[in-house]
Order: structure tokens, then sequence, then C-alpha cells
């Protein structure tokens, strides 16, 4: 492997604890990893895209939509459910083949565009669980075409080797024009892209990864606000629209920042949208242009650095917290937009991230916004925080875990992604492991916070199993990365955790406002206390459990009459230490 793209793969290794993974596979890692946190907003668990043996030429597989990794058919479902009959959402896939030779093989890439035809044509007979629940998922896109944008999906083919691409090598013609024309044949992508993925590029998409964003804009009036408290700087300006879609909303490939919305507590409701409709018609009618200042509220900038020299801004690590709609209608609307569209802006310098989450709560409070949204402001998973900091306090750097009360929290401190817990993550791992519930936990990977708000994140509940939960699921997940549990268990680790609680502590559990929790904990906190293979017995023996029950197909997986046959058989088990 080339030397530079070796020390960055192993820099990638490190920060997800991968090492034991041979080589090859903790390439395939990183080109995944690469290539789909291009189009992903929020976090992805890196198992989930990744395929085994059986990958028909595909080593990942991802679909996105607005922004979100998708790694269930449900989990779509719910997603299109909810969003009402005015609104699109993009859906795009990512097919990614790694190579660590310096070559483009044709046999290679060839194989790559015909596994993914083959996924798209109808062949269901997959061995590999990822390829077979992307064509599950893609089931449910089609059935919800109407609300796709553009009709159709979008799809990326990515072949990444760490050689150099030549344009004279006539595998343009030979393996790449081949491939889009048999995948466009099928009539089911709005774009198709087949991206030849050469060393310099694979540095480039990994030095993405690593870089704030950064944006450089005019403004016009700017007026400085008093002194707040909590915050560094606050102005008010105006800012030509056409310039500010350029420099802010749009990124180098000319697709709209959608990471900049992170902390937008409302995705895009989409061009049919009644306001956005309004918005998108001013911007229309060339002669109301110079009203737009007046006729929009505006978009509010949080960045923890700010600098104004003159008419000028610059802001890094920025968030649109509030004009998420405004934003994306002047994306769209980017070739009607004149010299005569001012946007009025509110740029705020401030880094306590209590300021930041108050900041989205009232910049948003014009229409109803779920409290789920808000978690981050409860005292209590203010607590949870500070419960996860202590480990740092102590010393114990082996189960130190970051909890991530506000979305990138922990930007830029070097910190593996596989150490960090944000709020539906850790959600999910507790009502896997301590609310029997892992069903729903694999099935709605983004729903538990709805559909369990009642039993999570407490006042009255100790921060201690929310952090056991945590410590279990990140033991589990390095056990599967570095292979020390069987990869194709991966998909059972939700009911894993829960298995794993039962065997460690029995099924007589206090209530989590008692303190008698805590000593309930111990006993799954020391079989976790050490990591690498001194972990996974306790999961190996759990996954025995799964084996007598025997393997099902995931539609019997995903419903509460297998989570109960995995319990009557883990009593069974375990009969002795569970008290009869």
């Amino acid at each position: 492997m080339h030397k530079i793209i070796a020390s960055y793969v192993k820099q990638f290794v490190r920060e997800n604890e991968l090492c034991d993974l041979d080589e090859a596979a903790q390439f395939e890692y990183f080109v995944n990893y690469c290539a789909t946190w291009h189009d992903a907003v929020e976090a992805f668990d890196l198992e989930r895209i990744g395929t085994s043996d059986n990958d028909d030429g595909i080593d990942g597989a991802a679909v996105i939509l607005d922004g979100e990794v998708i790694t269930t058919a449900e989990e779509a479902r719910e997603i299109f459910k909810g969003l009402g009959a005015r609104r699109s959402i993009e859906a795009r896939y990512v097919f990614c083949q790694a190579k660590r030779s310096e070559s483009f093989d044709l046999g290679d890439m060839l194989k790559l565009g015909t596994g993914v035809a083959s996924l798209f044509a109808g062949n269901r007979d997959m061995k590999d669980e990822v390829l077979a629940e992307v064509a599950a998922i893609h089931d449910v896109v089609v059935e919800n075409v109407s609300y796709v944008a553009n009709g159709r999906p979008l799809c990326t083919l990515y072949f990444a080797c760490t050689g150099v691409w030549n344009e004279n090598n006539g595998l343009r013609g030979r393996a790449i024009g081949p491939t889009i024309e048999n995948l466009t044949r099928l009539g089911l992508f709005h774009e198709l892209a087949f991206v030849p993925v050469d060393r310099d590029l694979l540095i480039a998409l990994w030095m993405k990864t690593r870089e704030p964003v950064k944006a450089t804009f005019s403004v016009k009036g700017t007026v400085a606000l008093p002194a707040i408290k909590g915050v560094s700087e606050a102005y008010l300006a105006l800012a030509p629209g056409r310039e500010f879609i350029t420099n802010v909303l749009t990124d180098q490939d000319g697709r709209i920042r959608t990471s900049v919305f992170e902390q937008n507590v409302r995705a895009f409701l989409g061009d049919d949208n009644p306001v956005n409709a309004r918005i998108r018609v001013g911007l229309e009618a060339s002669g109301k242009h110079d009203r737009f200042a007046i006729n929009n509220n505006g978009i509010t900038i949080v960045a923890p650095d700010v600098r104004v020299q003159s008419d000028r801004v610059s802001v890094t690590d920025f968030q649109i917290v509030n004009g998420c709609q405004t934003s994306h209608v002047l994306y769209r609307s980017r070739d009607k937009v004149s010299d005569e569209v001012w946007l009025p802006l509110k740029i705020i310098e401030a880094q306590d991230p209590d300021v930041v989450a108050q900041l989205v709560e009232s910049t948003n409070s014009q229409t109803t916004v779920s409290a789920a949204q808000f978690l981050s402001i409860r005292p209590f998973t203010q607590r949870i925080e500070a419960y996860f900091n202590a480990f740092e306090d102590d010393g114990d750097t082996e189960r130190r875990l970051f909890f991530e009360r506000r979305t990138n929290q922990y930007a830029g401190q070097n910190i593996g992604r596989v150490r960090i817990y944000d709020i539906p993550k850790l959600a999910r791992a507790f009502a896997a492991m301590f609310l029997d519930i892992p069903h729903i936990a694999y099935m709605y990977p983004t729903h538990v916070l709805q559909d369990r708000a009642a039993q999570l994140f407490r006042p009255d509940h100790k921060e201690h199993p929310y952090y056991t939960a945590a410590l279990a699921l990140y033991r589990l997940e390095l056990a599967f990365g570095n292979n020390y549990v069987p990869r194709k268990y991966q998909s059972y680790k939700w009911h894993l955790l829960m298995l794993f609680r039962y065997q460690m502590a029995g099924g007589s559990m206090p209530g989590f406002d008692s303190g008698k929790i805590e000593t309930y904990c111990k006993p799954i906190d020391k079989a976790l206390e050490k990591g690498g293979k001194a972990s996974a017995p306790p999961f190996i023996n759990a996954v025995e459990v799964i084996e007598k029950v025997g393997e099902v197909s995931r539609d019997r997986r995903k419903g509460q009459r297998y989570t109960e046959e995995i319990l009557r058989e883990v009593k069974s088990k375990f009969k002795k230490k569970l008290g009869g």
C-alpha cells in the first residue's frame, strides 16, 4: 500500500480501534467511511455498511435519505410515513469496492458494476445481510418514489485503489461506460456516477472528513449587538443572496452543505410546503427581488469562530440553526436569484453548548417541535455528560467514553468516533439492554426516542445504567470490528446487549431511580472492565443463545415475538444465575 495512504489508514484504524483486523479489511473500512461520509450528515455505524465475504464484488453499501444513513427497511418506511403529502427527500445509494493494489483492474471494476446491477435487477437470493437490507430499503424507496426528490434516487459507485488514475488507460470506455449504460437501462436512477478513486482523490476524501467547514462572505450594514452573557460576539447584517449561496450553502462539488444544518431541528420540508412555496414564488418573480430582505425572517448562523473585517465575515465550524427552509429554497432557486436579493442574517460567536442549545430552541419556537429534539438542554443529560467525563478525572482511559449532548461537540479533538455516544445512540443502547426492546432498537435506529420517550432520560433516573449500556455497546462493536465475535452476528448486537445483561446481572432488576441499580450494574461493568479479547467471552456466550434459538429471517428478528423467544432461552440457559 502507498505510504501516505497507509499512514492515513493507520490513523483511521487507531481512532476506530480496528487494530486487530487484517490490512485488507482495514482498508475496506477506510474507503467505506471516506465515501459515505461525503454524503452523510449524521454519524453512522461502520459495520452496518461493510459487507461480508459474500459481497458480490461490493465492499460497502449505504442508502442515505436526506443525509441520514438508513440501515433497515422499517426505518426507511417510518421516514417516508412522517413526511406528509407535500415534502420530498433526496435518496442516494453509495457502493464501494476497495483494492490495496496500485492499479485499476478491469475485471474488478466490472464486477462492482455487475454486483450493483444484480442487486437492483431483482436478485434477492443474497447471502450478504447488508446487501439484502439495501435491497429491502430500495423496495421501500420505490414504493414511496413520489416523495423522492427528482422522482428517482441518485446512485454513486466508488472503485478505490492506491495507484494513480490515468484517463488514457481505456478503462473509462471498457469498464465505467458499460457499467453506467447497464445501470441506466434499469430506469431506476435520476443520476448515476462511477468514480475511480485513486490515491490523490482518496487523500482528498479523507482530508474532507478532518477539515472544519469554513466560509467567507460579503455583508452590508453590519451592526454589533451589545454584550450578551455566554456570547463572544453577535451581529446583524445583510448578505448578497447570490454570493451567500455560492460561498456558504454550496460545497466544492456544487451540492448543498447538508452538514451545516445538523443543529437545525427541522429538515427541509420540501418545495411544496406552503411557506417554502411563497419563498420560491418571491424568488421567481424578478420584480419582487428587492423585497426579499423585508419579506423573509432570514438566517441565524452560530460558530465558535467568527471574524468580521470591514464588509467581510469569516465563520469556521458554523451551523445554520434557523433558516433551513430559506437556505434550501435559495439553493434550489439559485439560477433565478439576482443581485437584488439580500438576506437578513444573525451571526453569533458562541462556544458554550448550553447557550447554543437555548438559541436553537428559541429560534425554532415558532412552530411545534418535539420535546425529544431538545433533550440536550435537560439537566439530566447534563448529568450524564458529567458522569461520562468523570472517567477522565479518574484517569481511566480504557473505559473513557464521550457523551455528545450537542452535535459535533468533540469535533477536532482527535477522539475516535467509536467512543462518542450522542443522544439517539445512547437511547438505543439503553433501550435494547435495559428495556428489553432490542427489536425496536434494530428496526428503528432513529425512532427509539419517540417510541419510548416516557422511559428515557427521566430526571429521577440514575446515570450509571446509561454509561453501562454505552460501555457494553462499545466493547461489542470493537469485538465485531476486530472479529473477536463472528461478524455474521452484527445485526443481532441489540439482542446481544440484552442477553449480556441477563447473563451477567440476572433478571431481577431494580428501578432506574433506585440506588440499587448501581449494584445491579456492577457485574456487567466488571465483565466489561478490560478491553480487547478479554471482554469478548460473555458476548460469545450470548451468541450461543442466538444459535440455540436459531438464526432467523430479518422479518422475524424484527418483532417482539423473537425477543420473547430469546428471553425464554436465556432464562433457561442461565436459570441458576437468574434465580430459577
